[in-house]
């Protein structure tokens, strides 16, 4: 019985943390740069993010961030060459999986309280590049990015999902 309250309990903490609605994952996006940068790569990653269906842009809590940080670059002369652009991923999920493992491996409360307490609250950092861009090409290279963010790092959110939701359904059962 406890076990299935305290899969309730993260299932819940998963769900909460995916999106308003629970068909879709939500993904936090922190940009910062120079003004004007900011709010034009938000818009190409929304609307990336949008397109793919299941994910919801969102400013509460998340499953995964994308942390992202550009700047123009120039040359000597001061002239504009483009972008330069740090996107660092994190992901909540392994810790959600490690806190479900370690709190199915003891009955005691306050051990799980314990584990609980040792969670990184953003997650961990599953991914960064630097990626360097002409001044033509943010548009195209955001939209490549985001594609491979869901390729590479939303699809185990997915997974890890469809998991747990199998998990709570045979725990129902018994």
């Amino acid at each position: 019985m406890k076990t299935l309250i305290l899969l309730a309990a993260l299932f819940g903490a998963i769900l909460s943390a995916t999106a308003q609605d629970p068909n879709k994952i939500g993904v936090k996006l922190n940009i910062s740069g120079q003004s004007g940068l900011e709010g034009e790569v938000r818009s190409y990653f929304t609307r990336e993010f949008r397109a793919i269906g299941d994910i919801e842009v969102t400013d509460a809590q998340a499953l995964m961030a994308v942390n992202i940080v550009i700047i123009q670059t120039q040359n000597k002369a001061g002239q504009n060459t483009g972008y330069a652009m740090s996107v660092a991923i994190t992901d909540k999920t392994p810790t959600l999986a490690l806190a479900l493992a370690g709190a199915m491996a003891t009955t005691d409360l306050e051990k799980q309280k314990q584990i609980a307490q040792f969670m990184p609250e953003e997650g961990i950092l599953v991914d960064h590049f630097l990626q360097i861009l002409d001044s033509e090409s943010l548009a195209k290279i955001c939209k490549q990015l985001a594609a491979q963010i869901d390729g590479n790092h939303l699809d185990n959110v997915r997974k890890l999902k469809r998991e747990l939701q199998k998990l709570m359904q045979n725990q129902q059962k018994k």
